[in-house]
């Protein structure tokens, strides 16, 4: 309802979980993150079934609906009439309405598979133990997939048109498709483990004595969450004992793109919540110093506590002015504010920004930026430029506009990684060599 309303920007700042069993928060995170994240699909399928095509004015009933919809098509393993009654009790007013609604949609539901040449009508769902589910509408509801594939690939996967359509443009018909399918999924969850004090196989198994179950992945310095049911890693001693981060692939790629050597001296220019600093600082092995700033005081607390958390005091220095840090580094990354179109999957909620219109700010913000990095970087130091976007304004566009107006600086390589379903983040970055002396630097 904080979203709805406009009174928040980000569903984590409005939801509370403290106090609910480890049962029940990873349901409150599946109901909450879910609803938003197929919001747009969840309208277009309860539209169809309304009398006037329009989903009730009162925001209660809009949001009761939806909670009881996802249920009833994502979550098979909750029984539709213990969704619905869950949604009518939220209610005061409208129940009847509410009710008829729903129970009419578990209805359509079938234990088949949906009929690809049907998919204006009929919709692919989660199935249960190797039983396909489909939604049957009773009339064509989405939009013609042949002559309007952004508005069909919006409504499919909860993804407004405007997106889809620059997708479209950008990276054409097959890649959009793989783009709209990875921003639906559900992500997945992937810890980093702390080399200072452990390794992958003993976190696994501290972890699973404490009902934390958890598979490796080919980087050996990462272990993948194997399901949300069971303990939250969060709650673990392993996690307040610092054996582990949270940190996703694609970010971490990012981090490493840096190429710390023990002894050096970096900047992470843009380092809240601290997922990359605290990792360049692992990679300086207790030698050399990774200075951590952000522009926002509140967000720095949290590069704090990370730092405290993970026993990271000796090597990093969370500073609130860039002035307590040092003039000339030997690396600075830059992980600028952006649109985040490549982490959709995670930040919901970003599906309610309109993205043409908050473009050009953003790469303003993100051009300043990575000129303030390059300033600080010493000689053939070298600046790491990236983003959790798969905007090419925000990517090459701004590295080619800032290194085109400054000199002595080349583009040694880029990297795009696309989001894949349940596996990684989509993201950026390009890492830039600063040449030669300009008069100014040491």
């Amino acid at each position: 309802m904080a979203l709805e309303r406009g009174r928040v920007t980000r569903l984590r700042d409005a939801l509370r979980l403290d106090g609910l069993s480890a049962r029940d928060r990873a349901l409150a995170l599946e109901l909450t993150l879910g609803v938003e994240r197929r919001r747009v699909t969840l309208d277009v399928v309860l539209s169809a079934l309304a009398a006037r095509g329009t989903l009730p004015p009162d925001p209660y009933a809009r949001c009761a609906l939806r909670l009881g919809a996802y249920q009833v098509l994502y979550l098979p393993r909750i029984a539709p009439h213990a969704a619905v009654a869950t949604a009518v009790a939220l209610l005061r007013k409208q129940r009847s309405f509410v009710n008829a609604m729903l129970r009419r949609l578990a209805r359509l539901v079938v234990d088949r598979a949906a009929d690809p040449a049907c998919a204006r009508s009929e919709l692919p769902l989660p199935g249960t133990d190797h039983v396909a589910r489909a939604l049957v509408l009773p009339a064509d509801s989405l939009p013609d997939p042949g002559s309007q594939p952004a508005q069909f690939l919006g409504a499919l996967h909860g993804l407004p048109t405007e997106m889809v359509t620059r997708w479209l443009t950008h990276h054409g018909l097959e890649r959009t498709r793989a783009l709209v399918a990875a921003s639906a999924a559900t992500p997945g969850v992937t810890l980093r483990v702390c080399p200072v004090q452990t390794n992958a196989e003993v976190l696994g198994q501290v972890l699973a004595a404490e009902g934390v179950r958890v598979v490796p992945l080919s980087d050996p310095r990462l272990l993948q969450l194997a399901a949300i049911e069971g303990e939250s890693p969060f709650t673990t001693r392993a996690y307040r004992d610092g054996l582990f981060s949270v940190q996703d692939p694609t970010a971490l790629a990012a981090a490493d793109a840096v190429a710390v050597l023990p002894g050096e001296t970096v900047l992470d220019l843009c380092a809240a919540p601290g997922g990359k600093a605290s990792a360049l600082a692992e990679a300086l092995a207790g030698r050399g110093a990774v200075y951590a700033h952000d522009a926002d005081p509140s967000r720095l607390a949290q590069v704090r506590e990370t730092c405290t958390r993970l026993h990271l005091e000796a090597t990093l220095h969370v500073v609130d002015e860039l002035a307590n840090a040092p003039e000339w580094c030997d690396a600075v990354l830059v992980d600028v504010p952006c649109s985040n179109t490549g982490v959709l999957a995670r930040r919901v909620e970003v599906r309610r920004r309109a993205l043409a219109p908050a473009l050009p700010t953003l790469v303003r913000e993100q051009a300043a930026l990575l000129r303030s990095a390059i300033a600080r970087t010493r000689p053939g130091g070298r600046v790491v430029y990236s983003t959790c976007s798969l905007e090419p304004e925000e990517n090459r566009g701004v590295v080619d506009a800032v290194v085109g107006a400054t000199g002595g600086v080349t583009v040694e390589r880029e990297q795009v990684t696309w989001p894949e379903a349940g596996q990684h983040d989509g993201g950026y970055f390009a890492v830039l060599r600063v040449g030669g002396d300009d008069g100014s630097r040491p």
